[in-house]
């Protein structure tokens, strides 16, 4: 018969090590590199496919123009759609009566040129978008994704040099890092 067993010291891993929990703040304040212009086309018919037809045709004169002034088609997106007959209330009967169809369509241009935001806003408005729903602006996401690594960056800086005042308050020294949580915050 064979047996065999290993004997090992065993190890306390009781003991306390001593920490310090600390919280950094990195912030990167950057300019708007892009602009968002949301914008739409309402029309109004008898029929819902003449209210329809009259909306394509608009939306295809506005994409065109986009087009032309160097959007690509990429940047241009639809944000809704909606076809619905429009009812009004008739006294004489005393009920509501179809009048006809009603067309939305929603759209959102993504303008990369930020100087180009008012140039674009008047160009889809002069091809057929009689509602604008306003600008707002953003940053692209190279931009954006640079800009947060920065926050980071600063942000464990931060938090080192306060483990590293709060250490020698105490008499010690930071031998290493033990745990790191990210929180990010955009703005």
């Amino acid at each position: 018969a064979v047996s065999g067993g290993v004997a090992a010291d065993s190890v306390d891993t009781s003991a306390v090590v001593p920490t310090v929990s600390v919280t950094g703040t990195g912030k990167v304040t950057v300019k708007p590199t892009i602009a968002r212009i949301n914008f739409g086309v309402f029309t109004h018919n008898d029929t819902a496919n003449g209210a329809q037809a009259a909306n394509d045709a608009i939306m295809a004169k506005i994409t065109a123009a986009l087009k032309a002034a160097g959007i690509k088609e990429d940047d241009v997106q639809t944000t809704g759609y909606s076809l619905q007959p429009r009812w009004i209330w008739d006294r004489a009967m005393e009920k509501n009566t179809q009048d006809g169809y009603d067309m939305n369509h929603s759209m959102v241009v993504t303008v990369r040129a930020i100087k180009d935001a008012g140039k674009i806003v008047s160009l889809v408005a002069d091809n057929g978008a009689n509602t604008v729903g306003g600008i707002s602006f953003d940053v692209d996401d190279a931009t954006l994704e640079q800009t947060r690594l920065t926050a980071l960056d600063l942000a464990m800086v931060s938090a080192r040099k306060r483990a590293d005042v709060v250490a020698k308050a105490a008499g010690k020294t930071i031998l290493s890092v033990q745990t790191v949580v990210v929180n990010e915050n955009s703005y």
